[in-house]
């Protein structure tokens, strides 16, 4: 079973944000998308998630045709995501958000804190906090935490639903070397059980974290699989880098 990507396009009137995208990315692996900015990365994952609709092709997703189903429909099949942004209620304690995320498919938030004292949720949040290593912060006001550690309870809000398939957005986006260096080991350890999707810029973290990789260049998707592979393309090192070094800190030849 895997997450089947079968011409995937989007237009936007006269502007094809993505051209004509297929890829397979396999079932517990890591697995991700790189480019410039503006090579259609976001708009992709945004299709994968059902926020935006295709303009043409199709997403299977355990062998299910999920082309049309919306987002809602989508966590349904296991499928969360995370954002470039985050977005937290600061106010709020670190536990209190990560039950949000469980809460919110049935509207359930709006009675929280009653539905924190149901100890079911209480352990499932708590459980999703210990996988990102921030249980000890539970009773914390969301405010207080590093960008880093936000970064973290928002992957504690996805994960809570334990989604077979993740779509994570730049989550080192902002993030110092150590905190950087926490939400990789958090996402290294996501696999095998879940598949991972990611879009990221930091092509250390990539080359570190993936079992494969996709790179786009003007919504056009030219090279995909394993590291290797994609470092010793020549149309990624086109359009990458020109004459100048690497941005995996090589020079070109």
């Amino acid at each position: 079973m895997s997450l089947r990507i079968s011409g995937l396009t989007k237009r936007f009137g006269g502007l094809t944000a993505v051209s004509d995208v297929s890829v397979t990315v396999e079932e517990g692996t890591i697995h991700a998308v790189i480019g410039p900015n503006g090579a259609g990365k976001t708009t992709l994952l945004n299709m994968l998630a059902g926020d935006l609709v295709p303009s043409a092709g199709s997403v299977a997703w355990r062998d299910e045709d999920i082309t049309k189903l919306s987002a809602s429909a989508r966590v349904g099949r296991g499928i969360g995501r995370t954002y470039q942004r985050t977005a937290l209620f600061t106010d709020k304690t670190v536990i209190m958000n990560v039950a949000m995320g469980e809460l919110a498919e049935t509207g359930g938030w709006r009675f929280l804190r009653p539905a924190l004292d149901r100890p079911g949720l209480r352990g499932k949040a708590l459980a999703a906090l210990d996988r990102v290593g921030l249980a000890g912060m539970a009773e914390a006001r969301a405010g207080v935490l590093s960008h880093g550690a936000r970064r973290r309870v928002e992957l504690a809000m996805v994960l809570i639903a334990d989604p077979a398939l993740l779509l994570l957005d730049e989550p080192l986006a902002g993030l110092g070397p150590d905190e950087s260096r926490q939400v990789i080991e958090v996402i290294r350890a996501l696999a095998p059980a879940h598949t991972v999707v990611l879009i990221e810029h930091d092509m250390d973290a990539i080359f570190s974290l993936s079992h494969a990789l996709t790179v786009m260049d003007d919504g056009r998707m030219i090279a995909t699989g394993t590291p290797k592979d994609v470092r010793e393309d020549p149309a990624v090192r086109a359009a990458y880098l020109g004459e100048g070094p690497s941005v995996w800190g090589e020079e070109v030849p």
